[in-house]
């Protein structure tokens, strides 16, 4: 299910009389993504991938109105792939679709890495084209285009959004509605929001007790 963008609104207009819709509207877009970006919170698993012999690269299929923030997981049938650095890269090459892999190797993906919001490499080149055998987990981010986000995002983050508008539109030089000192403040209470959720994101919601295991000396 989906949100209309607009259902923020009530929560921003009152903190900023006189700015146009159109403004409020794409603050709470802007704020959205931002909050999706950096808390990596709106999380979904796509549809498992074909592979192609000889073939590195993928694209990256999100639901309608949203963008991969970030591969989170990656699976070759029912094994992790690992995550590829890009930092040991010596040669471009790995930039190029023919690219086969380190000397050609070929043979089972092993690792992954995200190229951009639409493509995935994994290596070495797989040696065979199956259906269905590359399943990622993914962050997922709203477009710049979009007129809802995922439910979520109102349902439990409504206030983090909406201060993070407050805060955009507020910083905005010579308006009516400019407030330096209320910018900053609300600011604040987004970043406190991006933290929590990204908090919740890396753990979960539920609290694991803290438990030592003792064992023998050898």
């Amino acid at each position: 299910m989906a949100t209309k963008l607009t259902s923020f609104a009530s929560r921003v207009t009152p903190h900023v009389l006189g700015c146009p819709d159109p403004a409020v509207e794409e603050a709470i877009r802007d704020s959205c993504i931002e909050f999706c970006e950096r808390s990596l919170y709106i999380q979904d698993t796509l549809d498992p991938v074909d592979t192609v012999a000889g073939q590195i690269d993928y694209d990256l299929e999100p639901p309608s109105d949203t963008l991969v923030a970030k591969i989170m997981r990656a699976w070759y049938k029912d094994v992790r792939l690992g995550a590829f650095s890009t930092d040991v890269l010596t040669s471009p090459d790995i930039y190029s679709p023919t690219y086969a892999g380190f000397s050609g190797e070929s043979g089972e993906p092993a690792t992954l890495f995200q190229k951009d919001e639409a493509t995935f490499t994994v290596l070495p080149a797989p040696s065979l084209s199956e259906t269905a055998v590359l399943t990622v987990r993914v962050a997922l981010k709203p477009t710049r285009t979009c007129s809802y986000v995922n439910d979520t995002l109102y349902n439990t983050w409504a206030d983090t959004v909406a201060c993070g508008a407050r805060a955009r539109l507020m910083a905005m030089p010579n308006q009516s509605w400019s407030n330096i000192q209320l910018s900053l403040h609300y600011r604040t209470l987004f970043e406190q929001g991006v933290n929590r959720a990204r908090r919740i994101a890396e753990h979960g919601m539920v609290r694991s007790p803290m438990a030592v295991e003792s064992r023998p000396f050898v």
